[in-house]
């Protein structure tokens, strides 16, 4: 409302409308906001180096318990990058599925296979269970992470609220929520190229939730998780797996688009609920082989020029460090004094052609945001 009066008070059409406002604004109490006692964990998740360009080979998989079969010839495969939601039923495998892909189960038939350079971290949904004994928080992450230094250990207990004495509390008296934060730092240290996380957020609060969210939305590597916060799904998945009686059912895109295609909700109390069964004629095209395909294609294709820009920036960022190094060789007083005529021309053709190559990387860059623009704006 003030930037309306700010805008419009001195325009003749817009003073009475505008002085109204004043009036309205005048009146208002603002609400006293206390600032929230919670604190935020700073997770962040990085990759050590890339994976393949296909990280994880599901084949054929079976799993059965007491006679019952779970899975059957469950197929399919992750592209580097991909955020893939694993959704379904309560009690129809999700978890086994991920405990397979990590290697914490053997499967009855079929197989897992993981591709090149792959560096896999798991999560378990059950985090007491992987904390018993009586380490210490900060023995146990040392332990769990040999290569890193105090500091580093020390700087991400605290980045995950363990600060003081927090540090020395035995595992096995860690509550939930800190347990699950224990973990968490565990992964960012490790530094893998393919997370499986199985209900990462059951024991965290808000902000411990929302801070996750970010830090998985902003991972560079390739991810699949379970969850039943539909929030959480909504934002980090840009892949949805839904197992439905044992078998796979494969959609690329978030899970709202899924909602649309499909209509069964999965993350509705835990169980499949029908969505929408009246679909517009949008929904309609989506849910035709040829709607998913271009769904499919224009997804990939929005993740190929995300990458091929965030080379560039890195590549931008190289160049124009070469350059201020260069630079500042020039500016040094004794630069003139030490070096050589020809090698001061070397340096002044290197300089040139930095600069070049800077200009010309600076002009693709340029493009390939164009085009990533213009294929998010059509998504």
């Amino acid at each position: 409302m003030q930037q309306f009066i700010d805008r419009f008070r001195a325009k003749a059409t817009k003073a009475r409308q505008a002085s109204a406002r004043k009036k309205q604004v005048e009146k208002m109490e603002p609400p006293e906001i206390k600032r929230s006692s919670r604190r935020t964990p700073g997770f962040q998740f990085r990759q050590g180096r890339p994976s393949g360009r296909e990280p994880l080979r599901v084949d054929g998989l079976a799993k059965s318990f007491n006679g019952r079969r779970l899975l059957h010839d469950v197929s399919f495969t992750v592209e580097r990058g991909d955020k893939v939601a694993v959704v379904g039923p309560n009690g129809v495998g999700k978890s086994t599925l991920l405990k397979l892909i990590s290697g914490a189960l053997e499967p009855d038939g079929g197989g897992v296979k993981l591709g090149y350079e792959v560096n896999l971290g798991y999560f378990a949904q059950d985090v007491h269970e992987s904390l018993r004994g009586t380490q210490t928080a900060y023995d146990w992450l040392r332990a769990a992470s040999e290569s890193a230094e105090i500091a580093t250990l020390r700087g991400t207990l605290g980045r995950v609220l363990f600060s003081g004495d927090d540090v020395l509390t035995r595992v096995g008296d860690l509550s939930g929520g800190e347990s699950a934060r224990l973990l968490l730092a565990a992964l960012m240290l490790r530094a893998p190229n393919l997370m499986v996380l199985d209900e990462p957020t059951n024991h965290l609060d808000l902000e411990g939730r929302d801070a996750l969210m970010r830090a998985l939305r902003d991972y560079p590597g390739t991810l699949i998780f379970v969850s039943h916060d539909r929030h959480f799904v909504a934002r980090v998945g840009t892949r949805v797996l839904a197992l439905t009686s044992g078998h796979v059912e494969d959609f690329a895109g978030s899970y709202e688009e899924y909602l649309e295609w499909r209509g069964d909700d999965y993350l509705a109390l835990g169980q499949a609920q029908p969505h929408s069964r009246k679909r517009p004629s949008e929904v309609r095209k989506r849910a035709s082989g040829r709607g998913y395909a271009e769904s499919k294609e224009q997804r990939r294709a929005i993740e190929r020029l995300t990458r091929a820009g965030a080379r560039l920036e890195g590549e931008i960022a190289r160049l124009e460090g070469e350059l201020e190094a260069l630079t500042a060789s020039f500016n040094d007083n004794g630069y003139y004094q030490r070096v050589s005529r020809d090698e001061i021309r070397a340096d002044e053709r290197r300089q040139r052609a930095l600069r070049e190559q800077l200009e010309a990387t600076m002009r693709e860059w340029e493009a390939q945001a164009t085009k990533l623009e213009a294929r998010r704006a059509h998504a």
